[in-house]
């Protein structure tokens, strides 16, 4: 039996000024998720498809893109 309690959209952990950050599509897949460092974004940041592959790789500076990697297309296979 499925029972949904709640939908949640994104969820975060804050310890000081480091926040661990996850965010989730409709579906409840998860979304992306990443560090934010004096709320910029910090290191590496990984974004998924609604079906759950992840996409792209980001890494970020002081919320500066400093790279960006595509994985995959948005149908899951591998490019």
């Amino acid at each position: 039996i499925g029972i949904t309690i709640a939908n949640v959209s994104s969820f975060q952990v804050t310890n000081n000024d480091t926040t661990h950050i996850q965010t989730y599509h409709s579906n409840g897949n998860i979304e992306s998720k990443g560090i934010k460092v004096h709320r910029l974004k910090e290191g590496e940041w990984t974004y998924y498809t609604d079906k759950g592959f992840p996409y792209k790789i980001e890494r970020y500076r002081t919320g500066k893109l400093l790279r960006s990697l595509n994985l995959r297309d948005y149908s899951g296979s591998s490019k």
